[in-house]
């Protein structure tokens, strides 16, 4: 399920009933609640979406020089 959250555009639900289908009974019992499942594909597909960390103060927040000028 990791891979195909970030390589697929398919939907959340898709990709969890996928994964689940090739488990056996006694396997999806011991897994988590299905929601919690499909939010945990939600965060791997943001996080591999955009890999770029939130900058932990303003000292360390680097902009480019091209987005600093004006047209004034």
């Amino acid at each position: 399920m990791n891979n195909a959250a970030k390589t697929t555009s398919r939907s959340t639900h898709d990709i969890v009933a996928d994964g689940l289908s090739t488990l056996s009974d006694h396997a999806i019992a011991s897994l988590a609640n299905l929601k919690n499942l499909k939010r945990t594909v939600q965060r791997i597909r943001q996080r591999h979406q955009n890999p770029l960390a939130l900058p932990k103060d303003r000292t360390s927040l680097v902009i480019d020089p091209e987005f600093m000028k004006t047209n004034r």
